[in-house]
């Protein structure tokens, strides 16, 4: 048997597929990578920790990894990237330089305003000045640094990160920390540490000798603690005490407490809520110039500043989750024809999807209660009906299809997986209370199994499963390392698994999920795979699931079928977020035609001769019947054509990778016939009137039937001829297609020739894949003859018997170029000849284009503002709008109508680099795309809205663009980026900037040793640097231009010397400078939004690898680049 591995997308996904040779037969699937479903992004504010001064306020975000600074009224004034996993705290000196906990790397870092690191204090270990956990620190006046561990207590380092004395040790048990999360110094200088694990305030005094314990709980003091995370003191002494409520039962609860120095209450606000002024699970906070309190409201995605009397002032946040953009994971179901429903846990929404990925709907919202306000969703099931069950902290929920609140569960302590049996019967299993549950579909507790008579009882049980097969409940037993295997009572049978990474064994198994044939499939937070076992536990594969590189491990949290050969698996790993979407491929015969009489045996019928032409045809049984079914592939097919297809009949090419149809039949058949043009899957989806029927559908002559639907199955590339030269024949005496290409120019030629007795039929289509199509040109056209070309293909209806006619063509070199070619209505198998050998070629067949090129119009790229969204009204402001997102690059292009009738919207985008992610926005049924790797083209209407598309490219790629609005090209509707500026004219081109902040902070880099360029842009003025540097063996010559969007408001030459130039030209500056033994440079500054184009070149060459920006020094994959000056 034959195992293939294939990955389509850009992730970078290496599988290891390993195998138990003595019952390999027993497994006939082969997993394949072939998609995700959704992309990491996060919303714009995740605040751990705060610092504000008389100017600033200074913001650790967490999932974006930066250390941000926004004005007092909220607007961004500079930001850097801080890649250190998991800040907790942080500090801002008299200097502006900024202190970080790095908790998980066991230290404090000090930066300056620029993002310069300058000092490290601490390291990993259990000594005085060491640290395990460093979650909190402070700042004297003196720039002393006090610093909270949870191993070594309270230590305080001098300025320049010297020890000069530690609490560790120290012998009294009332000074011992167990959970330090913020600490402030009073005016005398006593030290105080909010310690959230005792639910108290510990204070030392200047010395570190403990002086007493602030607890409010069970005192009578009038308050009380869950579990206080940050601390401040006032100018007057008070103490500003931070607790963060976790339980949706502490709704409506305050969380900010003005105290005393003795801990006697003064004042509280901020309600737990998600409402105004309110925070949820908030993680830090500050006093400001003034004593303001600023909170970081961490899972409420806010930042909230409140006086020192707890009056509500300002509030930043981000609750504005679009569609596609996921944050973190761990459920997903799938519902009635492949509906994927996939849980976003920090989002609190559940986002729905079509079986191809494409976005349905929303909903959810973060709160308390019934219906769709959730707190942290995580695990959910679709039962029979289609109701869909989510957990929601310490309850299940129950929806129906379209997330209609329906019942909730009793009170559980952290639901996890969901599942059903065939009575229709709910399991749940309970994580933190070690249950498992069952429920009546309306969620009446019927039963809970806590482990008694199991050996070693149940250890945070996770996933649930119910074997279609058995009926048997399978669990896993995370705790324990095991899979668990009960009876449909909940009794126990057996058991498989122990702790480990060999075959068979687990570290923390999660997810499980069991196929048609009772196959169960579990996952691993820590193996990062995915096995697979019989029902009895005999491992049979596994694969691994990788995490993202310099990131937590993958963690697959649940798995979910989609019939049996399709597996999702939604990743909770940071910086990922997606669903990772797999194909376990059967390998069945598929040469030969199934058997079946037409018109009498109902069902689907399918089969290759050689993996790359594929036939499907359906067939009724003299009833009349609806057959409807999507064919997808992973790879661009190469061709098409329906097969004895009636009016009414609908056979579409939606995509270059997806063919839908719909089709009536009685008593006979109709078809398809494809052709792949690569290796990779094709998929069928198939229904007959409207059902989906496995057990109708038959592959190749052996018969297979699928045991589920969609099926995929293995594609192979068509075989490769060799066209240069032309074909030998006599035209009007050798019937049949003479293809060839010329090897001076390029050209292609398709010629058909009758025979010189009968006047024959030829008829065809060529299509391009991977490339251009251009110059098509009619040879010898009769009268009757038509040929018609739209976009990359071309077809023909043509007649000849004494002499031979034909098309001529250029396709750009290495496209694909696709044959579909018949003579009187049959394919043209084995009267076709290509090349100067006359080797004969199928039908149906693919060449590649050797030689040739297409002059794509667009000129070179414009240096206007493309980044940020024009302004326009949808619906009311007719015209293209084009522009790149500041936050993560994406590109966009709508189309609105002005409301006056339907308006026809046409284009073609160019892309140097391939694009990624193209997804169609709010279109319509009769709206169509087709994107190719570099090519994508769009026929779309729009009256009363707007209709789109988005997409992804490589920073540095030019993009070219040629549009029609209902068959006119007029600059004048098009506008671009945030200034809604114009083209100069139709077609233009445009370059894909860097919206990252990879371009803050001074490169790396020894000068006079390291040659090459250096740009940088300092993080809080807002000026820019380029530097050219020697490597003192030769002297380099360097030459470039910079040109800005909104133009150069300043600059100034950097250590030029006589033989260095400089001139202002319009928006920018050209340069040419000399630098062996030293450096020169440019320093300038531009206006907030610009938008920078940058050629740059080294003795007259461009040389990418030779330009380096920001403190990660980065290289442009091409030049020249543009970066976004923010």
């Amino acid at each position: 048997m034959f195992y293939r591995v294939l990955r389509v997308l850009s992730i970078s996904v290496v599988f290891v597929l390993v195998s138990s040779p003595a019952i390999a037969e027993t497994y006939d699937l082969s997993p394949v990578y072939v998609d995700t479903v959704g992309h990491y992004q996060p919303l714009d504010l995740y605040p751990v920790a705060v610092a504000a001064d008389d100017q600033l306020v200074y913001i650790v975000d967490l999932y974006h990894e930066e250390i941000r600074a926004r004005n007092l009224d909220g607007t961004p004034a500079w930001s850097f990237p801080y890649l250190e996993q998991w800040p907790r705290d942080i500090e801002v000196d008299t200097a502006g330089n900024i202190y970080v906990a790095a908790s998980q790397q066991c230290n404090i870092k000090k930066y300056s305003p620029s993002g310069e690191l300058l000092l490290t204090v601490g390291e990993w270990g259990r000594q005085p000045g060491q640290f395990t956990l460093p979650l909190a620190f402070v700042l004297d006046d003196r720039g002393n640094i006090y610093v909270a561990d949870r191993d070594t207590e309270l230590s305080k380092f001098d300025p320049e990160g010297n020890l000069i004395w530690s609490t560790l040790g120290s012998g009294n048990p009332a000074a011992e920390l167990i959970r330090p999360n913020g600490v402030a110094i009073d005016s005398d200088g006593n030290i105080y540490v909010a310690d959230s694990n005792p639910k108290s305030i510990v204070v030392f005094d200047p010395d570190g000798n403990y002086l007493r314990t602030i607890s409010p709980n069970g005192t009578g003091a009038g308050y009380s603690w869950k579990s206080p995370v940050d601390i401040a003191i006032t100018a007057d002494d008070s103490l500003i005490v931070l607790d963060r409520l976790q339980l949706l039962d502490h709704i409506g609860n305050d969380q900010v407490f003005k105290l005393d120095r003795n801990g006697t209450l003064i004042d509280s606000w901020a309600a737990k809520g998600r409402a105004p002024g309110e925070l949820w699970e908030p993680q830090g906070l500050t006093l400001g110039a003034n004593n303001d309190v600023w909170v970081a409201g961490y899972q409420g995605h806010n930042v909230v500043q409140y006086s020192q009397a707890g009056e509500f002032l300002q509030e930043w946040n981000d609750h504005d989750i679009q569609p596609y953009e996921l944050t973190e994971l761990k459920g997903a179901s799938v519902g009635a024809h492949g509906r994927l429903y996939v849980v976003d846990f920090w989002n609190q929404v559940v986002q729905v999807f079509d079986r191809y990925g494409n976005f349905d709907t929303m909903w959810g919202e973060r709160g308390q209660g019934d219906g769709t306000v959730f707190n942290f969703p995580r695990f959910s099931g679709i039962n029979a009906a289609g109701e869909i069950y989510i957990d929601d902290d310490h309850e299940v929920r129950r929806f129906d299809s379209e997330g209609n609140f329906l019942s909730r569960s009793d009170w559980i302590s952290f639901p996890g997986g969901i599942d059903f049996d065939s009575g229709g019967h709910v399991w749940v299993t309970g994580r933190n209370e070690h249950t498992l549950r069952k429920y009546t579909p309306d969620l009446q507790l019927l039963q809970i199994i806590d482990g008694t008579g199991i050996p070693l009882g149940l250890n945070t049980p996770v996933g649930v499963a119910v074997s279609p097969v058995n009926g048997n409940i399978y669990l896993t037993d995370k705790g324990n390392h095991r899979v668990l295997v009960l009876d449909g009572d909940g009794n126990y049978l057996s058991s498989w698994g122990s702790y480990g990474t060999g075959q068979g064994q687990f570290r923390a198994p999660l997810g499980v999920a069991i196929d048609s044939r009772g196959l169960v499939y579990v996952s691993e937070m820590t193996n990062q795979r995915i096995q697979v076992f019989t029902s009895a536990g005999m491992y049979l594969y596994g694969w691994d699931v990788p995490g993202v590189p310099g990131k937590r491990e993958s963690r697959i949290w649940e798995l979910a079928f989609d019939g049996d050969y399709f597996l999702y698996g939604p990743d909770r790993t940071l910086g990922q977020a997606e669903v990772h979407k797999w194909a376990l491929v059967p390998d069945p015969a598929v040469a030969g035609t199934p058997a079946y009489v037409v018109g009498q045996d109902l069902g689907f019928y399918i089969w290759s001769e050689d993996g790359s032409q594929w036939h499907l045809r359906w067939n009724s049984d003299g009833i009349l019947r609806e057959f409807t079914g999507v064919i997808t592939s992973t790879v661009p097919f190469a061709g098409h054509s329906g097969i004895d297809t009636e009016a009414g009949d609908q056979v579409n090419a939606v995509s270059g990778t997806r063919i839908e149809f719909t089709a009536m039949e009685t008593d006979g058949q109709d078809g398809i016939d494809i052709v792949t043009g690569g290796d990779g899957l094709i998929v069928f989806d198939l229904a007959i009137d409207g059902v989906e029927r496995s057990d109708l559908v038959w592959v190749g002559g052996g018969g297979f039937i699928p045991t589920g639907l969609p099926v995929p199955l293995q594609a192979t590339a068509p075989v490769v001829l060799d066209q240069i030269g032309m074909p030998t024949y006599v035209p009007g005496t050798d019937q049949g297609f003479y293809i060839w290409q010329d090897e001076d120019d390029g050209e292609w030629h398709i010629r058909w020739s009758g025979g010189g007795g009968n006047l024959d039929n030829f008829t065809g289509s060529v299509t391009v894949v991977g490339g251009e199509l251009s110059a098509v040109r009619r040879f010898s056209f009769e009268g009757p003859d038509t040929l018609n070309t739209s976009g990359g293909s071309f077809s023909f209806d043509a007649w000849a018997d004494i002499s031979d006619d034909g098309v001529d063509f250029f396709v750009t070199e290495g496209a694909t170029v696709n044959f579909n070619l018949s003579i009187n209505g049959s394919p043209a198998d084995g009267s076709i000849r290509v090349g100067s050998t006359s080797t004969a070629a199928p039908g149906a067949f693919t060449l590649v284009s050797q030689s040739g090129q297409v002059v794509i119009p667009g000129g070179e790229p414009e240096t206007i503002l493309s980044v940020g969204k024009p302004v326009y009204v949808p619906t009311q402001d007719l015209g293209f709008y084009i522009w790149q997102d500041i936050k993560d690059g994406e590109w966009h292009i709508r189309w609105s109508g002005g409301s006056t009738g339907n308006v026809n919207f046409t284009g073609t985008i160019r892309t140097t680099n391939p694009a990624s992610n193209v997804r169609p926005f709010s279109y319509e049924s009769d709206d169509t795309l087709d994107a190719g790797s570099d090519v994508i083209r769009f026929d779309a209407k729009a009256n009363a809205g707007q209709d789109g598309v988005d997409f992804f490219v490589p920073v540095g790629t030019v993009l070219t663009f040629e549009l029609a609005v209902d068959g006119v090209v007029d600059a004048g509707s098009v506008f671009i980026g945030l200034d809604s500026t114009h083209p100069v004219a139709l077609p233009f081109s445009l370059i894909s900037a860097d919206t990252s902040v990879a371009i803050y902070g001074r490169p790396n880099y020894v000068v006079s040793q390291d040659p090459g360029y250096y740009l940088w842009r300092d993080a809080n003025a807002g000026n820019w640097h380029l530097r050219w540097s020697g490597d003192s063996v030769e002297s380099y010559e360097f030459s470039g231009t910079i040109v800005s969007s909104s133009g150069i408001s300043s600059y100034s030459e950097h250590l030029y010397e006589s033989n260095d130039d400089l001139v202002v030209i319009p928006n920018g500056l050209s340069f040419t400078g000399i630098a062996g033994n030293g450096e020169d440079g440019l320093n300038f500054s531009v206006p907030a939004g610009s938008q920078l184009f940058l050629e740059l070149q080294v003795n007259g060459s461009s040389y990418p690898g030779m330009v380096s920006y920001g403190a990660g020094n980065v290289n442009p994959t091409v030049l020249p680049v543009s970066v976004y000056s923010q």
